[in-house]
This record gives C-alpha cells, sequence and structure tokens, in this order.
C-alpha cells in the first residue's frame, strides 16, 4: 500500500490501469518518499516492443492520460520510467523497494505531471 497525502493507494490497481495501455507489456508501481505528501506514486514500465526516445515520450504521455481519465488524483504516477524488466522474487513478486532504490539513484529519469 502507498499513501499519499492520506489517501491509500493499490499497487496492483495503479499496475493494472498501466497495463492497460496499448504498448505496455508489464508495470509495477512503487513509493517515492516526499515531504509534503508522504509518498508519491512512480511507476516502471516494460514496453511491448522497443522504442525510441520519442516514441518512450509517446508512451509515457499516453499513460499520464490513462491516469487522468481512470484514477484519483493521488494514484496518478507523478514519475514514469521506461525499463527492460521488472525485478522479481524467484516466487513471481514484484521487488518494489528495488524498483524505487533504482529510480532514486537515476538522476536522468524523466518526470511526467498531469
Amino acid at each position: 500500500m502507498i499513501i499519499c497525502g492520506g489517501v491509500n493507494i493499490a499497487p496492483d490497481e495503479v499496475d493494472r490501469i498501466a497495463e492497460g495501455v496499448s504498448g505496455v507489456r508489464e508495470a509495477a508501481c512503487y513509493e517515492i518518499p516526499d515531504e509534503e505528501f508522504g509518498a508519491l506514486v512512480g511507476l516502471a514500465v516494460v514496453a511491448s516492443a522497443e522504442l525510441d526516445e520519442s516514441a518512450a515520450r509517446a508512451l509515457k504521455h499516453t499513460i499520464a492520460a490513462r491516469f487522468r481519465r481512470e484514477s484519483e488524483p493521488m494514484a496518478r504516477p507523478s514519475t514514469i520510467v521506461i525499463v527492460t524488466d521488472i525485478p522479481r522474487t524467484q516466487s513471481g513478486k514484484v521487488m518494489r523497494a528495488s524498483l524505487a532504490a533504482a529510480a532514486t539513484a537515476d538522476k536522468a529519469r524523466v518526470v511526467v505531471r498531469g
């Protein structure tokens, strides 16, 4: 559970919305610590095909638009990153803490606000 501004956000629901976008093979959200809201939602996405920079930007904007239509404002990802794979445990569970650590270390991420 991600708690953003006092709102409980179910990671599986965020993942489901993102995975409903054409061009997204799989997605996993993670928590980004934030002083004002407690946490923000980050989203890692594996594209269904290799993307150039322009196509990656377009996919991120398409994902952001879907969240504007289908989710509460607090559940919308503040950061969307395209990754090659989603880290998982041996049993297949998403390693959300690993995604958060990698995103925090990556200073070149693209931020999409909606």
